[in-house]
């Protein structure tokens, strides 16, 4: 089993919290706290104080009270001792209220899964939160023999995947200009090759309908996306296939597994589930 655990990397300094803050009707303590529950990148992962402070960029007796307070309200639970927490039982509530309210994701199941089997990969449904994408669904084709270790919940960094370079490929206009900045702030100065990685992405969406990346999230794994709109909600989501790389090699990414991919969303398109994003500069699309 190929492991692929992750760490949040969408988490901010103590002053972009206080930035909004000029907003009357913005609550800094409530969006510190958020961003210690954000911090968790799994339902199993184990953190203490001084590791939440160092992915929100909190201060220590800032975090030390927050986690106090979401203890209390069952938002974090202890795990061996008072140093350590994991997610607790309320924040499972709310992710089943979300489910319960989002019924694209069941919409796309039997789509996903039929595509999950004929690629005999790992197919994710992901929608942006921050500078990540988070994982809504999963789908394992039936008799796959080498799975990759994530779950529901699971982020993965726009500036290191597949997932990420469609995402960003199909912002609005809107958000486009907020979520660069951000990616251009997070890796310093790395920003020309990530920008570079950006303008391929979105080529290559233009002119097939999906783009890839070679180990860009971990050496070990390769993957193939593309983004989709839900029309009911007018939600930007992504459908990412990733696999052991010496497997999903490039040639067949380009070859066999994405263009399934882009037939399994022209699928979906046909029955009126997706739309395809409207982004601009697209040369009268694919589709």
């Amino acid at each position: 089993m190929i492991e692929a655990s992750g760490v949040d990397l969408s988490a901010s300094s103590d002053e972009g919290e206080d930035a909004p803050a000029k907003d009357r009707q913005f609550v800094t303590a409530l969006a510190r706290g958020l961003s210690v529950l954000r911090a968790f990148t799994s339902s199993t992962e184990v953190l203490g104080n001084q590791e939440i402070a160092r992915r929100t960029g909190l201060p220590k007796p800032t975090v030390s009270r927050l986690t106090h307070t979401l203890l209390e309200l069952n938002y974090l639970r202890v795990v061996k001792d008072r140093d350590k927490y994991q997610l607790g039982p309320a924040v499972l509530a709310l992710g089943m209220a979300f489910f319960r309210s989002n019924s694209f994701a069941q919409i796309a199941r039997p789509f996903l899964q039929e595509l999950a089997n004929a690629t005999q990969a790992h197919v994710a449904l992901g929608i942006r939160e921050g500078l990540n994408s988070v994982y809504m669904q999963l789908w394992r084709g039936r008799g796959q023999s080498i799975t990759i270790s994530r779950e529901i919940g699971f982020h993965l960094p726009l500036a290191k995947s597949a997932m990420g370079l469609a995402m960003v490929a199909a912002l609005d206009e809107d958000e486009r200009p907020g979520v660069i900045a951000g990616l251009k702030a997070q890796v310093g100065e790395d920003w020309p090759r990530l920008e570079a990685e950006l303008a391929r992405g979105r080529r290559e969406i233009e002119q097939t309908g999906f783009c890839i990346a070679l180990g860009a999230w971990s050496p070990d794994i390769n993957a193939v996306a593309a983004p989709l709109i839900a029309p009911e909600t007018n939600t930007l989501y992504v459908v990412n296939i990733s696999g052991p790389a010496f497997i999903l090699t490039e040639e067949v990414l380009r070859n066999d597994v994405g263009p399934k991919l882009r037939a399994t969303i022209e699928r979906m398109r046909e029955t009126g589930a997706v739309e395809w994003p409207p982004f601009a500069g697209r040369p009268g699309g694919f589709y």
